[in-house]
C-alpha cells in the first residue's frame, strides 16, 4: 500500500523512480522491517535513495 501511495504522489507531481523491480521491493521491505528506533536514520537513507531514482515523468 505504502509503494502505490508513493507511485500515485510521485505522478500527481509529475516524478517516477527509475528502479527496478527487485530493488523497490527490498527497500520495501527494508523499511517494514525497521525497528522504530532507527525512525530518524530509515527516514534519512530512504530519503536519499528516493532522491536518486527520482526522475521527470512526462504525460
Amino acid at each position: 500500500m505504502a509503494v502505490m501511495t508513493l507511485f500515485l504522489f510521485l505522478y500527481k507531481n509529475k516524478k517516477w523512480l527509475n528502479i527496478g523491480n527487485e530493488q523497490l521491493y527490498r527497500l520495501a521491505i527494508d523499511v517494514a522491517k525497521s525497528k522504530i528506533k532507527s525512525r530518524d536514520g530509515i527516514i534519512h537513507w530512504l530519503e536519499k535513495t528516493l532522491t536518486k531514482h527520482l526522475i521527470n515523468y512526462r504525460n
